[in-house]
């Protein structure tokens, strides 16, 4: 039921309406991913524009959506709108991951209750990952940081560790899933790691781990970024449509 028209995604295909970047100026709000993390990123546009040039367009009544607003200037002319703040749809986001994340491993042609699977981070889709992965009857192991976080996955039936305690049961799991934005897996972390065990970075960057490195060790080794939009674009949609309904009014 809404008036969208598409800028920047003309390779797409489909029968989005499109618009030229001008048309930008007639916009009352813009769904944007954050360009301030990686730049203004375009592999689907005939014609480049610059964030300069798009957010010059804008009406000072409009609002920017953002996928997430971290590194986003304070002074912009228009409002600004965080849906990482918006806690449904961050914790519906991690529940898609999550499933998104267990397609993913299940690829290797093994049911998850067969193998050990240790879980790196508690946050959001750590939780909603290892909530799934025991409902799967598979045996899981969160290592985080924090303590309460440690006791927090221990009370859902998980084993836990810390990251000091890793070193030594590192090449005993199967799967390993990593939601940690930092390279908690250094090369001697992935020096243990088993040569039959999948590893699936699920975090942004910095990443968890050197995904070059990983591979030169021989392992099996991805880099799964989002997942939601990949695995299930549909549900993940609805998702995103939900979120922006409630910013908007």
């Amino acid at each position: 039921g809404w008036d969208v028209g598409t800028v920047g995604l003309e390779k797409a295909g489909g029968d989005f309406p499109r618009r030229e970047v001008e048309a930008i100026g007639e916009a009352e709000a813009v769904l944007l991913c954050n360009p301030w993390r990686r730049g203004l990123v375009l592999p689907l546009a005939e014609k480049r524009f610059t964030l300069g040039e798009l957010l010059g367009r804008m009406r000072g009544d409009a609002a920017l959506l953002l996928s997430d607003a971290e590194g986003a200037p304070d002074a912009l002319p228009f409002r600004v709108v965080d849906l990482a703040q918006d806690e449904a749809f961050v914790r519906r986001n991690a529940l898609l991951t999550a499933e998104g994340a267990i397609a993913c491993a299940m690829r290797g042609g093994w049911a998850l209750s067969d193998r050990r699977c240790l879980v790196l981070g508690y946050g959001r889709i750590a939780r909603a990952l290892t909530r799934a992965l025991l409902g799967m009857r598979a045996p899981v192991t969160v290592c985080a940081r924090r303590a309460n976080s440690r006791a927090l996955a221990k009370d859902v039936g998980a084993s836990v560790c810390s990251f000091e305690g890793l070193a030594p049961l590192i090449g005993s799991f199967d799967v390993i899933f990593n939601t940690v934005p930092a390279e908690v897996l250094d090369e001697e972390l992935l020096a243990g790691v088993s040569s039959r065990t999948q590893l699936i970075d699920l975090a942004s960057p910095p990443f968890g781990f050197d995904l070059a490195q990983a591979k030169e060790l021989g392992l099996d080794a991805r880099r799964e970024s989002g997942l939601p939009g990949r695995y299930c674009p549909d549900s993940a949609a609805r998702a995103l449509l939900s979120a922006v309904e409630r910013a908007l009014g």
